[in-house]
């Protein structure tokens, strides 16, 4: 991202988040590390408590 005109910003961040700033001042988080994904009965679980409502 540094390559692509992002800098780093003043604001720091926590555990595994890095906070960016894009050319124009905008701020964005990226991940220093990929997480697995949640298992897929985890998700259908998350979409039919929010259908019932």
């Amino acid at each position: 991202m540094l390559a692509l005109g992002a800098r780093r910003s003043e604001i720091v961040g926590s555990g595994s988040w890095v906070v960016l700033e894009d050319p124009e001042g905008n701020e964005f988080c990226l991940m220093s590390k990929r997480i697995p994904a949640e298992p897929e009965p985890f998700h259908a679980a998350i979409d039919s408590t929010m259908d019932s409502g």
